[in-house]
């Protein structure tokens, strides 16, 4: 699969179109893309979302998990995805996204080794966000899914403060007999029995 040509987008993948929406700021950068907060147009007030714009570097397939599982996953601790839209025969998609105001857990606890936490990082919020991880980790152990990059800078917080585990490009689906021993995703966040025997 290099392309989109070949490549038939399931019926229930819902497109979007980015002329719809404008660009405000950017939200994060990575390898393959970047984040943007973006309002929708002629909405008052103004609806915000983020858009995930991702390249294709040939990995494709990815980017194809990614949206996938992203629809398939209903979960108050699994991150939304609304709709996507494709760029020029898929080398480029654009993911439409919630917007989290309060951005991700990684933020959450730099400030607080720096020694400025939020004041509404309570012990409470600490707790509901370690619960929230486990239980969207949960169902989508459940649901036959290894996620392969879970890290504080992929969980988002969103008005509540409550947790949305995000960022799928490295999450595959557990088979029975495929090897799983490729280490893949963060090194300081990798589960102990990857480091140690390459193996989930």
């Amino acid at each position: 699969m290099e392309d989109e040509e070949e490549f038939a987008f399931p019926d229930q993948w819902k497109k979007f179109d980015p002329k719809q929406y404008e660009k405000k700021s950017l939200a994060g950068e990575g390898g393959q893309g970047s984040v943007y907060v973006v309002t929708k147009k002629g909405t008052l007030p103004e609806e915000k979302y983020a858009i995930k714009e991702i390249f294709n570097t040939g990995k494709l397939q990815h980017i194809i998990n990614e949206i996938d599982l992203m629809i398939k996953f209903k979960h108050p601790c699994i991150c939304e995805l609304y709709a996507y839209h494709s760029i020029d025969s898929g080398s480029m998609f654009s993911l439409l996204l919630p917007y989290f105001p309060n951005g991700s857990l990684d933020k959450c606890i730099k400030d607080e080794i720096c020694g400025s936490p939020p004041e509404w990082w309570t012990i409470t919020k600490k707790m509901k966000a370690l619960y929230g991880i486990a239980a969207g980790m949960q169902y989508m152990h459940q649901n036959g899914t290894f996620h392969r990059d879970l890290k504080p800078g992929n969980v988002l917080l969103d008005d509540n403060y409550e947790v949305k585990i995000s960022d799928f490009g490295l999450s595959k689906p557990y088979q029975a007999n495929l090897d799983h021993t490729t280490m893949v995703g963060t090194p300081q966040y990798m589960a102990p029995e990857i480091t140690e025997t390459n193996k989930y």
